[in-house]
């Protein structure tokens, strides 16, 4: 049988660093396992001369270089090889390596809001700046900018340029400044600041396996900001309102995430600081989730990993 490389922990080692001993010894590879994490841990009964002990397995992914040699201990097995991904559903039933696919296809997916949620908004000092400018304080700069306005939420769906927002707004903020919207834009775009905390949990799921994205109403420019500071190093999918020409809570928006993730509703959380986006997604088929504080988003996101599995 072809089996995963591996073995037993010695008394004083983590984890990772048997790992890294066992690949060093069974196939010549050195591998940084210090970032690694595992995405798929069982428990066994011992049976057969052995039996009535209890056998915990933790199964790592690392990534190595496939045109890598291997260079196999004697002792340890006859040979070593790549395998493609297609051919593991054709191997024998004893072998691991069937199995180990089946844990590895998690087909799940957290979907997050962006403002209050994976971004902390009306961040300052850009937030204050910005109402400064526009000679408001910042309760008012919120109404003036709401996706809740006509303006706002035309502007999100692109039904208007951003010329026209800004004109909107600098008039009901009865300013009679020549103002550079191109400034405004880029200061309320930097009062939306990522949150490393949620960003390192979602990096933990992607570890093993679970896609990650966002859906938010966003105007092309905010959007384009989120590109530049590569949300997409962290997110597989993205769905924008600009795009889409659809706000939350519209159906449309979240059925274009849906559509993009190509996997049942089911299996997708979203993730809202606005209960009514959050229901929505469940009418859709999704766990809908309210935000609260990071340590009640780690338990339902644990929780909806370990769901059916």
């Amino acid at each position: 049988a072809y089996l995963m490389p591996g073995g037993h922990v010695d008394l004083g080692e983590t984890l990772q660093e048997a790992m890294k001993k066992e690949l060093a010894e069974e196939l010549g590879l050195n591998i940084d396992t210090r970032e690694s994490n595992p995405f798929y841990i069982a428990k066994v009964v011992t049976q057969g001369k052995n039996a009535g002990h209890n056998d915990i397995t933790t199964v790592f992914k690392v990534i190595v270089d496939p045109s890598t040699t291997f260079s196999v201990e004697a002792k340890e097995a006859d040979e070593a090889k790549w395998f493609d991904w297609s051919e593991l559903d054709s191997m024998p039933a004893f072998t691991q390596l069937p199995r180990i696919k089946q844990k590895l296809s998690v087909e799940k997916l957290i979907l997050l809001d962006n403002g209050g949620v994976l971004s902390d908004h009306y961040q300052q000092p850009h937030h204050k700046d910005l109402a400064d400018i526009l000679g408001v304080d910042e309760e008012k700069l919120k109404s003036l900018l709401s996706e809740k306005s006509p303006h706002g939420e035309a502007y999100r769906k692109s039904l208007i340029s951003r010329e026209e927002f800004w004109s909107i707004v600098v008039k009901l903020s009865g300013s009679v400044n020549d103002l550079d919207y191109s400034q405004l834009e880029k200061l309320w775009a930097e009062s939306y600041q990522v949150n490393h905390k949620i960003v390192d949990v979602l990096k933990k799921y992607r570890n093993v396996g679970v896609k990650t994205g966002l859906i938010a109403n966003s105007d092309k420019y905010r959007k384009q900001h989120m590109e530049e500071k590569k949300y997409s190093s962290f997110l597989d999918h993205s769905i924008f309102s600009s795009d889409v020409g659809s706000l939350k809570p519209a159906k449309e928006i979240y059925e274009k995430a849906i559509e993009q993730a190509n996997i049942p509703p089911k299996n997708i959380i979203y993730v809202d600081d606005r209960e009514s986006h959050a229901n929505k997604a469940t009418e859709l088929g999704m766990q809908g989730e309210v935000f609260s504080t990071l340590e009640d988003l780690k338990l339902k996101l644990k929780k909806f990993y370990r769901d059916g599995r």
